[in-house]
């Protein structure tokens, strides 16, 4: 009974936070499957020395779990990192169980085999409750001049509860929720939202200095953060021309969202597509039914042409024919009747008296002479003979 009392006073037992030449955080909760990061912070005068990270184990013995100057180990689960620049080194545990709920030391080696290590205790409990307070970002990031907010959640029994803001390693400097003031050389606005659940911490006005560990402390359970501070990127505008146009800033396309790909957003851009493709199915049928306009067109001319051309063909034909018959070898003949004298043919008048007879046929040249040297006589040739027949008016 005296042993286990025991074991349950020796943590409290080990110097309270800042008092002694390594600190570190009180006490913390982690949700079961997270990580923490564990910030232990030393004199200067540590620098050079190995720190360890010990367990206190419920048999009552330190187990060393990890060293600065053997910092692998065969799990992956813990790991250690020394800063001697901002005199802290961290150790960060992964995949927690509800096992690993215990004491633990962070602990600097001093000279001499026989001298007690510098240690600084504290409590992590994990537990699976759904309400327990944690960081939404562990690591924030601002730039010089800049500022930064940090949010810190937290369950229904810790609405009432007390909230603060303070550097690690320094509880002087913890300022609590709705005390607008200053920490270090940023203005510190502190704002706790009971109806969100919401813890928020916004430090403007950035400087070098601010640049390290804090907590958010939550009815006395530190939650650690980083606060990481960047020199300030200036990037000169050029000037724009006529063919180029700069911007000093280029931010990146937003990422897709559910309009994006599908909803009234996509519902548009489908509409719009379809709108496009039938005015090019329009355009197309404009260009196809212009096409046939013309092709018929310049059928329909060349078949007028083709006819022009065969009527002149014939028409040709018939004057060369014509223009090939000799004028020698017509005879043209008139046959008319005359009237007799007699009283008797006068008062009977002959029908064929007003009535002319005239005959055209073309002469054979071919017949062969009556005689050498002479005139051969012409032959009536039996190809063609015209006649025609004209009535004359008494």
């Amino acid at each position: 009974m005296a042993a286990a009392l025991l074991l349950l006073l020796l943590p409290l037992l080990s110097p309270l936070p800042g008092a002694d030449a390594v600190s570190t955080l009180r006490q913390t909760i982690v949700r079961t499957g997270a990580s923490v990061t564990i910030p232990c912070h030393y004199e200067d005068k540590y620098k050079s020395r190995v720190k360890t990270w010990l367990l206190y184990d419920k048999w009552g013995k330190f187990n060393t779990l990890i060293r600065t100057d053997s910092p692998i180990t065969d799990s992956d689960k813990v790991s250690i990192s020394d800063d001697p620049a901002q005199g802290v080194f961290t150790v960060t545990m992964r995949g927690l169980e509800t096992g690993d709920t215990g004491w633990y030391w962070c602990a600097v080696e001093t000279e001499g085999p026989r001298t007690r290590d510098d240690t600084a205790a504290l409590h992590i409990r994990v537990t699976a409750d759904a309400g327990v307070p944690y960081v939404v970002n562990a690591t924030v990031t601002g730039q010089i001049g800049g500022e930064v907010s940090v949010q810190c959640r937290y369950g229904n029994p810790y609405r009432s509860r007390q909230k603060q803001w303070c550097r690690s390693g320094d509880w002087s400097s913890c300022q609590k929720a709705g005390s607008p003031g200053t920490a270090g050389h940023g203005s510190v606005l502190i704002t706790d939202h009971t109806a969100e659940g919401l813890f928020s911490v916004t430090v403007s006005g950035l400087r070098p200095e601010d640049q390290g560990w804090y907590w958010c402390d939550i009815s006395d359970q530190q939650l650690p953060v980083y606060l990481k501070v960047t020199e300030a990127t200036t990037t000169a505008t050029a000037a724009p021309t006529s063919q180029q146009t700069s911007s000093a800033v280029h931010t990146a396309p937003p990422a897709p969202t559910d309009k994006d790909s599908g909803g009234e957003g996509g519902e548009k851009h489908n509409a719009n597509s379809g709108q496009i493709l039938l005015g090019l199915l329009a355009c197309g049928l404009v260009l196809l039914l212009g096409a046939a306009v013309i092709v018929a067109w310049k059928m329909s001319r060349r078949k007028k042409e083709r006819r022009k051309s065969e009527e002149g063909a014939e028409q040709g034909q018939i004057n060369s024919t014509a223009s090939t018959i000799p004028a020698r070898d017509v005879v043209y003949a008139a046959i008319s009747f005359q009237k007799k004298a007699s009283q008797q043919e006068e008062a009977a008048p002959d029908p064929d008296s007003g009535v002319t007879y005239s005959s055209l046929c073309f002469l054979d040249n071919t017949a062969a002479p009556s005689r050498p040297g002479g005139v051969g006589r012409a032959k009536l040739s039996d190809t063609a003979v015209y006649s025609a027949v004209a009535h004359r008016p008494r």
